[in-house]
């Protein structure tokens, strides 16, 4: 499990890495974050294979968020 900040200041709370593979998750507090996916951006130069990451956050269900995300309830995990 990493934590990833850069220069820019673009973040990602948790990065899990299996193998070759970087699954990204944000954890916001909002039910409905915007825009919470962004820096999911600056893995695709990473050694790896970037895997749809996870916005963990007080969601009611696990629904899709963008091409790259899936919202994730903190319920489920």
């Amino acid at each position: 499990m990493y934590y990833y900040r850069d220069s820019d200041k673009n973040e990602i709370d948790l990065i899990f890495v299996q193998g070759d593979r970087l699954y990204p998750a944000e954890i916001k507090k909002a039910k409905s974050p915007e825009n919470a996916d962004k820096s999911f951006r600056q893995l695709k130069g990473a050694k790896g294979r970037v895997m749809p990451g996870l916005v963990i956050c007080s969601a009611d269900q696990l629904a899709p968020y963008s091409r790259d995300a899936w919202i994730c309830p903190l319920t489920l995990i």
